[in-house]
């Protein structure tokens, strides 16, 4: 693309640019060419921005622009089209909304992109719906939990035809309500309520998307309490628990969905609505995939949420709870073994005996997966960590359990080409009293990955004669 002047003088003494223009989305396109063309580092690119935004618009607008140009700028055919226009024709429907829906998450950069749509054209670019959600330039915004953003396409709209676009669904039934709460944002949630006539705010919460998810139960997916409690206070008092209690069409309640966003916070909330005689049926519920709250907690790998359930029961019934498996076979371990959160699987693993561990460790899902399976095809950081925890012999056995398909932990982490991944699987294991026949899978896995030479080594150097 070609600019016909110069927008940025050379460079100043000690590398900081200075912009000679206003900085709108065209400058900052240039900024990312002029970087390129002039081999300038990423450091005083950034330089550039923040010296012409502090300047302009203080320092908010400063890491606004830097972060909406790292995430339009890999757009580089829809950047080019939108750049290069001379007018808004149907073309340019597709690339301007993608840019508008990216920009709400940066209030000013909306300010700016709708300030370069054409007045005639701007109330149609924010009714507009995207090809893939079916989604306004409203729905983005509460989503983003921008209320700002929310603000100024709001003022866009006139009156007459607002609260029809308010109601407005997406592909997956959700309002603009729904997303705003599962932004978790406060003031988003009561700006969007407030375009309801007073007399509709409550059946606006009541509102269920597709899947029978209301209002709460986004609010329970963003992880913030604050907005869980704004929602409740709006409803009846007489009719809060029952609200708590509600379930979709996959038996999820606010609890699931507070227990899967990792806010302990939000778990002993909705705990309180319920009575404590009652808090072991709640937290022992199971969806229609057969995943309980404690395996939704398990999920987030947050150590406190799935103590808040675990502490709901005799310490006695912790392994069968950990140990319980869902329609397919996955457990809790399963799932916090596949949360890469190390402390936390260490954790769960310290309360569990020796004898219960090992079991624990070798459970297998219906494709044959253990935890470890689940853990080292996420990350190989806390492996060692985990291994450490087991008796020698036990380390063998479990590197080595197939899936249905025939994988091991070994081959997982073998195929990644880890060699320092491999080395530390092979450091912690007692090689030097392993027999031929227990070797034979862990030299079979060593070949087929070309790592011969490796495990020899490492045999030698453990004092087994083995090869």
């Amino acid at each position: 693309m070609h600019h016909s002047t110069l927008l940025f003088a050379p460079p100043k003494q000690g590398g900081i640019l200075q912009s000679s223009g206003f900085l709108d989305l065209k400058s900052l396109m240039a900024l990312g060419l002029t970087c390129k063309a002039h081999a300038f580092d990423e450091l005083s690119l950034i330089q550039l921005i923040e010296n012409e935004i502090t300047r302009n618009h203080g320092v908010k607008t400063m890491a606004e622009a830097i972060a909406f140009w790292r995430k339009v700028r890999w757009e580089h055919p829809l950047l080019k089209q939108w750049l290069a226009r001379d007018c808004l024709n149907a073309e340019l429907i597709l690339p301007t909304m993608y840019m508008l829906s990216v920009a709400v998450r940066y209030e000013v950069m909306l300010v700016k992109m709708l300030g370069m749509v054409p007045v005639s054209d701007r109330l149609s670019m924010v009714r507009e719906l995207d090809e893939e959600e079916n989604m306004t330039l409203l729905h983005h915004a509460a989503e983003a939990g921008n209320i700002e953003s929310l603000k100024t396409i709001v003022n866009v709209h006139p009156q007459s035809d607002l609260l029809q676009c308010v109601k407005l669904q997406n592909r997956s039934g959700c309002s603009i309500l729904h997303l705003a709460a599962l932004s978790g944002n406060t003031e988003s949630i009561l700006f969007v309520l407030g375009l309801y006539p007073e007399s509709e705010r409550l059946e606006a919460l009541r509102m269920n998307d597709h899947t029978s998810e209301n209002v709460l139960h986004y609010s329970a997916r963003s992880g913030n309490p604050e907005s869980m409690k704004l929602i409740l206070s709006l409803h009846p008092e007489s009719e809060r628990s029952q609200v708590v209690s509600m379930e979709d069409n996959r038996r999820s309640n606010a609890l699931h969905y507070a227990a899967s966003s990792g806010s302990v916070e939000s778990m002993i909330f909705i705990l309180s609505f319920l009575p404590e005689s009652e808090h072991v049926q709640a937290a022992s519920k199971q969806d229609t995939y057969g995943w309980s709250v404690l395996h939704h907690a398990a999920h987030s790998g947050n150590l406190e949420c799935i103590m808040v359930i675990l502490n709901l029961f005799p310490q006695s019934q912790h392994k069968r709870l950990l140990c319980s498996e869902d329609g397919v076979g996955v457990t809790p371990l399963h799932l916090v073994f596949g949360s890469e959160k190390a402390d936390t699987v260490e954790a769960i693993l310290c309360m569990l005996t020796e004898s219960h561990r090992t079991q624990a460790m070798n459970l297998q899902d219906r494709n044959g997966r253990t935890p470890l399976h689940d853990a080292v095809s996420q990350s190989f950081t806390s492996l060692n960590r985990i291994l450490a925890l087991l008796p020698d012999v036990e380390r063998l056995q479990i590197i080595t359990k197939q899936d249905r398909f025939g994988m091991t932990v070994l081959h997982h982490v073998a195929h990644s080409d880890d060699v320092e991944a491999v080395e530390t699987i092979l450091d912690l294991l007692p090689l030097h009293q392993a027999s031929e026949e227990t070797l034979y899978p862990i030299v079979k896995i060593m070949e087929m990955m070309d790592m011969t030479e490796l495990l020899t080594t490492k045999l030698k150097s453990s004092g087994n004669k083995s090869t």
